[in-house]
């Protein structure tokens, strides 16, 4: 156990650094000294400006749908394992196009997640092995990160599944009305990014935020509900100044934070963020 803080104190311009390699691990905090939280991320697409940004659709993130272990899969699956085999009968793999096959590492720093009896559990994946389609045939191997361990061994009442990190891969919310809600807000993009770059995603304090409506001094925010508006925020009551806006879809939506300061729509308002301090 470390006694140090997984937090790195960025100084002036350090959170608008982005590289095609890693330099921290996901999800690591950073400060500035005036009190903004930014938390290390991936871009999975190209994003903007001012963005915010949600998490990789629930529906690409898991490896399979609660899947039950097999009695060859859940032998000798101990406390003190180190990797375990999955087997593709499960379900197709969902891959880096939402294609059949599985990457080397494609979960690379998320989660293998236990349900079902002695379920709860979770461990970090330092990475996985290739999987080439998703026959009966294939097979996929997660390895666990070092030191990182269940908290009771697996049998076959069992039912497990894999998730990306959150910060891993992220895209701009797009808009989506309440049939298209796919994921939850993550944090908005300081500058543009590089598709499958890394970069300090900003998740505390004052933010400009690109919105889709009107905005209101002192109101709460949310993921736009307006297809126009890739990326923007709206506010989460319906009012006067946000026509257009799907109610139910706002609700729906965590608020992000309140409306420092207002502007007019299709501009950018200075928005007190509330995701992750």
């Amino acid at each position: 156990m470390s006694s140090f803080l997984p937090t790195v104190l960025l100084d002036q311009g350090d959170h608008l650094n982005i590289s095609a390699t890693a330099k921290h691990a996901l999800g690591t905090r950073g400060v500035t000294v005036d009190g903004r939280v930014f938390r290390y991320s991936r871009a999975g697409e190209a994003l903007a400006a001012g963005r915010l940004a949600f998490a990789k659709a629930p529906t690409e993130l898991q490896f399979g749908t609660n899947c039950p272990l097999t009695t060859d899969q859940a032998a000798g699956i101990a406390v003190s394992s180190t990797s375990l085999k999955l087997s593709s009968t499960w379900s197709a793999f969902s891959g880096e196009t939402g294609t059949t096959g599985i990457v080397a590492d494609y979960f690379k720093e998320g989660y293998f997640v236990v349900s079902g009896t002695t379920g709860g559990q979770i461990v970090r994946i330092k990475g996985n092995s290739t999987a080439s389609t998703g026959t009966a045939s294939q097979n996929i191997e997660v390895y666990f990160e070092y030191n990182d361990k269940l908290a009771a061994a697996l049998t076959t009442a069992n039912e497990v599944f894999l998730a990306h990190n959150q910060y891993d891969r992220i895209t701009m919310n797009l808009g989506q009305a309440i049939a298209g809600e796919t994921s939850i807000p993550v944090g908005v993009t300081p500058k543009a990014v590089t598709s499958l770059y890394y970069f300090w995603l900003q998740t505390w304090g004052p933010v400009p935020v690109f919105c889709g409506t009107a905005t209101t001094l002192g109101l709460m925010a949310t993921g736009s509900t307006e297809a126009a508006t890739t990326g923007g925020v709206s506010l989460y009551a319906l009012n006067a100044s946000a026509t257009g806006l799907d109610l139910l879809g706002a609700i729906r939506r965590p608020p992000i934070g309140n409306v420092l300061v207002a502007g007019a729509a299709l501009e950018y308002s200075l928005i007190d963020l509330h995701i992750s301090p």
